[in-house]
């Protein structure tokens, strides 16, 4: 049984395909990056105000950062915080499957260019 090669046009319009959806995954990347970082300054003013808030009601120095880190706020925005950590790093690992398939195919046309030859 003989294997089939793969057309040229085929390859090189899966290499376009597989190409432009690189170049919009960076969009992608870059707005996944910014509420990232968003949802990181988010959480950090409000764990420092929580602090400075339980700092001014006297609270004992030695609880103050597990109350602060407990409080419904601070916990609903660590959460928005990590869920955006996670997508972003999900959003990377996908433009380097990306980059990967695309190399991949770049050497399929190398090698069925020369075959053809």
């Amino acid at each position: 049984m003989s294997i089939k090669p793969i057309e040229t046009i085929e390859v090189t319009n899966a290499i376009w395909t597989t190409a432009k959806r690189l170049n919009s995954g960076v969009d992608i990347i870059v707005q996944k990056a910014k509420e990232y970082a968003q949802a990181e300054r988010d959480y950090r003013m409000a764990l420092s105000i929580k602090i400075v808030e339980l700092k001014t009601q006297r609270m004992p120095v030695s609880i103050i950062n597990d109350v602060a880190r407990g409080s419904e706020n601070v916990v609903n925005l660590k959460f928005k915080r990590d869920l955006a950590q996670e997508v972003y790093k999900a959003s990377r690992d996908k433009l380097n499957a990306l980059s990967n398939e695309l190399s991949a195919m770049q050497s399929i046309l190398r090698v069925q260019t020369n075959i053809e030859k």
